[in-house]
């Protein structure tokens, strides 16, 4: 199944992109591609990977998430992963290649986690 890949800027420099099939050797360049597009008009602030449609991630697609989020964290922005199938959370947990406080179970919990950072953000610079 070839790779989908959706994405849109929820606020200014806040993306959501959204994957659907197989991240793989073939697929991952896909990914690489477009994160390489959006980082072009920096700031990026934030980027959510919404992989509930993923039912495949292969060593090559873990390298391109793990290089989307070197990139974001790299710029000060934040990097999350949400709403992941099982099999694929464990070839996470397996990899331990991202960090688990980057992995969100839906994407509330991961608007509530950069709200969270961009409030502390606002305060530190007020204060």
């Amino acid at each position: 199944m070839p790779l989908k890949i959706a994405h849109t800027e929820k606020k200014p420099g806040c993306y959501e992109v959204t994957l659907a099939g197989r991240l793989d050797t073939e697929t991952s360049a896909q990914l690489q591609s477009l994160v390489a597009m959006l980082f072009q008009n920096p700031p990026v602030r934030a980027l959510q990977l919404h992989l509930r449609d993923v039912d495949y991630v292969s060593s090559a697609g873990l390298r391109a998430i793990l290089l989307a989020m070197k990139q974001t964290r790299n710029g000060g922005g934040a990097f999350m992963v949400v709403e992941m199938q099982a099999p694929v959370k464990k070839v996470f947990e397996i990899a331990q290649m991202i960090p688990m406080n980057s992995i969100f179970a839906s994407v509330k919990e991961a608007d509530d986690y950069f709200d969270t950072i961009q409030k502390r953000e606002r305060e530190r610079s007020a204060g």
